[in-house]
Formats: C-alpha cells, sequence, structure tokens
C-alpha cells in the first residue's frame, strides 16, 4: 500500500505487538529514507500541544462515533448516547473538520461479518485545509485486519535482476520433495563427477523456476483476489447481511489468504536478510 499510493505519512495504531522496532517500521516503509516516532497517549496533553492553533490533522481509532448510522449490528445503549454526544462536543470545541469517507461507509469489522462502525477518523483544522486545500480520505480494503487503512489525499520499487533462490518455504510443500527426486532422476549425464553434478544442479534449477512459477505464480495477484472476494461480502454485509454460508466461505477465504501471506513473508523475509548480508 506505501508503495502502491506513494504516502508521505504513516501512522500505525493496534499492533497487537509487544515491541515495535526500529528495523520494523524501515522494513514496512521499504527503506531506511523515514523519520519515525512513538506518540503516547498518557503523555498527549491537547492544552500544551496547542489543539486549536496551527495546522493539525488527528488520525486514529476513536472507538466512538458521531451518529447512530455509523454503527450496524452493535446495540445502541444509552451509554452509547452519551459517547457520541461527548465525541461531537469534542470535536466541535476543538474546531475540528471530520473529513467525510469515500469509497467504504464503515471503517471497522468484527469476525462474524455483521458488525460494523466508522470509528477510525481523520480531523483536520481549518489551518490545514488552508494550506492543503480540500482533502478527501478513501477507504482501503482490510485484508486481513478488522480495520480498513485510510488514506488522506488532497485533489516502482526495483529489485533489479532476480537470480535464482532456494526459497525456505519450498520445503513446507508436500510436492517439493517429489519434484526433486523426479528431477534428478530423469536426467542422463555422462561425465566426470564435477560434470555430472554441475549439469544435474543446473537442470533441477530450472525445473525448480518452472515449478514454482506454477505453484507460486501470480502471488499478489492470488492475494488481490482473495481480499477482492473478502470485500465483496463485506459490502454484501453493510447492504443485507450475510447468510451462515457466506460466513463460513469468508472464514476459508481468510484462511487461504494466511497462507499465502505466509508464503509472501517468508520470502521478503529471505530477501530481506539476502540483501543485509550483501551490504
Amino acid at each position: 500500500m506505501i508503495r502502491h499510493d506513494k504516502v508521505d505519512f504513516l501512522a500505525i495504531q493496534e499492533t497487537k505487538m509487544e515491541e515495535v522496532s526500529e528495523n520494523l517500521c524501515y522494513n514496512l516503509w521499504g527503506s531506511e529514507d523515514c523519520d519515525w516516532a512513538f506518540l503516547w497517549r498518557d503523555s498527549f496533553d491537547l492544552e500544551e500541544a496547542g489543539f486549536g492553533i496551527g495546522n493539525w490533522c488527528v488520525v486514529g481509532d476513536f472507538n466512538a462515533v458521531v451518529v447512530p448510522e455509523e454503527r450496524r449490528g452493535v446495540s445502541l445503549e444509552h451509554s452509547t448516547n452519551l459517547e457520541m454526544s461527548g465525541f461531537s462536543d469534542f470535536i466541535n470545541e476543538l474546531n475540528l473538520v471530520d473529513l467525510p469517507l469515500l469509497g467504504r461507509r464503515f471503517t471497522w469489522f468484527h469476525a462474524n461479518g455483521r458488525s460494523m462502525s466508522r470509528i477510525d477518523r481523520m480531523l483536520v483544522s481549518p489551518e490545514w485545509m488552508e494550506v492543503w486545500g480540500v482533502c478527501v480520505v478513501w477507504v482501503c480494503p482490510r485484508d486481513i485486519s478488522d480495520h480498513c487503512p485510510l488514506i488522506l489525499k488532497n485533489t516502482n520499487n526495483d529489485w533489479g535482476p532476480k537470480p535464482f533462490r532456494f526459497n525456505n518455504h519450498w520445503i513446507e510443500n508436500k510436492r517439493f520433495k517429489r519434484v526433486v527426486e523426479e528431477c534428478w532422476r530423469e536426467q542422463q549425464v555422462s561425465g566426470w563427477m564435477g560434470y555430472v553434478l554441475k549439469e544435474k544442479l543446473r537442470g533441477l534449477k530450472t525445473k525448480l523456476k518452472e515449478w514454482n512459477k506454477v505453484e507460486y505464480g501470480n502471488l499478489e495477484n492470488k492475494l488481490m483476489l482473495l481480499v477482492e472476494d473478502i470485500n465483496d461480502l463485506d459490502v454484501r454485509s453493510e447492504t443485507m447481511g450475510l447468510t451462515t454460508q457466506e460466513v463460513l466461505i469468508r472464514k476459508n477465504l481468510f484462511a487461504d489468504f494466511w497462507k499465502l501471506q505466509k508464503i509472501k513473508d517468508a520470502t521478503l523475509f529471505q530477501r530481506s536478510r539476502v540483501k543485509w548480508i550483501s551490504q
């Protein structure tokens, strides 16, 4: 998403991680050409920060809504009404502009596929809009998270040549061993042992490249199609709800996504280690 939308600023929240390291931030950004910092809510004082003065853009999961229509599949109790009133007062008192959403109505989805809310927002000051102009907030596909990424907008990684590398995740594939054994037996090479070994390894390399293309080719496209199917069900759940069968289908789509994402992560991790060693 960072590469595709060419973002200039990235805010990460609720990572559920014990530690957010410097290396993690660099890996998410794609390079070390970035600055990063933690913002702790306990040490963030609104008055000392000068809210209401200057160019402010407040981004986050506020866990609150402004109107009942921003929740679905969630019971609205008296405490929720007080919460909505308090949150609206917070926005108005600080003179912030609640930017409307484009693309989707809700930003958070429960695992059951029936409960959803608009609890993620981008609030900006009038001074911000004077500098940046009219801004819009696009709600992006949420992949496996229960929150959708938000991109605020106003009006290619080149990996270089790709040499053959052994991918560690191949070992977990039950068909991998059979492919190697069959390829090794099928090759008939004559000559001294060193030459035979070299030629068989060359043939095995070609075979594994072909096998990898069939087995794991178009990984990004497969992930994208799974995300599209999940999003279609999310949109359907917003309008008419999901049947029990559709909830099960959605669960299986997530399982397939996790499997492919694990393979993708393992490949990227191995590439990063190779790059780090070469440097």
